[in-house]
C-alpha cells in the first residue's frame, strides 16, 4: 500500500480530500492510519469534522488504554447533533487501535481538529 516513492516519504504535508457520506472514502482514511504509523514518520491527521477546541479531548480518547465507543459517540453528538455517520467514529477507533499496536515503538498517532 505505502511504498518508498510514496508522497508520505518525501512530502511534509499531504492533503487527502474525501466526499462526505461515501463509506469507502472514509474507510480508506481509516485504513491509512496504521500503515502510516507503522511505515512512515506521519503522526498527525487533520480532520475537518473535528472541532479545533476539542482536539485534546479527541487525542485523549485515541490514546486511552481502552476505546470507549459510548464516550466517542457522545463526543460526536455533542459536536454535531446532525452528524450521524458511523464511519467518522471508525476513524477514531482506527487511530486508537493503531496506537495500541504501534505507539510504544513508533510514537503516538494524533488527530488535529480543523473545524
Amino acid at each position: 500500500m505505502i511504498t518508498e516513492s510514496d508522497k508520505f516519504e518525501d512530502s511534509r504535508w499531504v492533503f487527502l480530500g474525501e466526499y462526505h457520506r461515501i463509506r469507502h472514502d472514509v474507510k480508506l482514511v481509516s485504513s491509512l492510519i496504521p500503515a502510516l504509523q507503522e511505515k512512515t514518520d506521519v503522526r498527525h491527521l487533520a480532520l475537518e469534522f473535528l472541532c479545533r477546541d476539542r482536539t485534546d479531548e479527541a487525542n485523549r480518547m485515541i490514546t486511552a488504554e481502552e476505546f470507549d465507543s459510548r464516550k466517542a459517540l457522545e463526543f460526536f453528538r455533542d459536536q454535531f447533533a446532525s452528524w450521524r455517520y458511523r464511519e467518522y467514529l471508525e476513524i477514531f477507533e482506527a487511530a486508537w487501535a493503531s496506537n495500541r499496536r504501534f505507539a510504544d515503538a513508533r510514537g503516538a498517532f494524533r488527530l488535529v481538529g480543523l473545524h
